[in-house]
C-alpha cells in the first residue's frame, strides 16, 4: 500500500501546472473584422499578431498591433487611446493594468488615420 502514494506523487510531479489563458479581442476597423483569441500570458505579441493576420487575411510583415485603452474624460465622454505594441513583448506585459478583456487593433500602412 505504500506504493500507491508514491505513484500519486510521481503523477503530480510530472503534470505541468495549469496555465491560465487570456482571452483578447482584436479588430481591424477598415475591413470590419473582429475576433477573440485565447492565448497564454507569456506568448509574444508577434505570434498573436501573426495569428490574427492569418485569420483576417492581412500582411503580417507590415501590420502593427495597438492596445486600445478606453477612458472617460471629465465630461463623461469615452475616449480611446492607442498604444503600439512591441512584437517581442509578451501579451501579459502589454496588458498590465488593463481591467477586463484586453482590446487590440491591427493597423495597416494603407489604413486611414486614427
Amino acid at each position: 500500500m505504500a506504493y500507491q502514494p508514491q505513484a500519486t506523487q510521481a503523477t503530480q510531479e510530472s503534470e505541468p501546472a495549469p496555465e491560465n489563458k487570456l482571452v483578447i479581442s482584436i479588430q481591424h476597423k477598415p475591413s470590419a473584422q473582429h475576433a477573440q483569441f485565447s492565448t497564454k500570458p507569456h506568448t509574444r505579441i508577434g505570434k498573436v499578431l501573426t495569428g490574427a493576420c492569418k485569420s483576417f487575411r492581412l500582411d503580417v510583415n507590415v501590420a502593427q498591433l495597438y492596445l486600445i485603452v478606453v477612458t472617460q474624460n471629465d465630461q463623461g465622454s469615452k475616449e480611446e487611446d492607442y498604444f503600439l505594441c512591441d512584437r517581442n513583448e509578451t501579451v501579459e506585459t502589454a496588458v498590465v493594468g488593463v481591467e477586463g478583456r484586453a482590446e487590440f487593433m491591427i493597423r495597416m500602412p494603407e489604413d486611414p488615420a486614427m
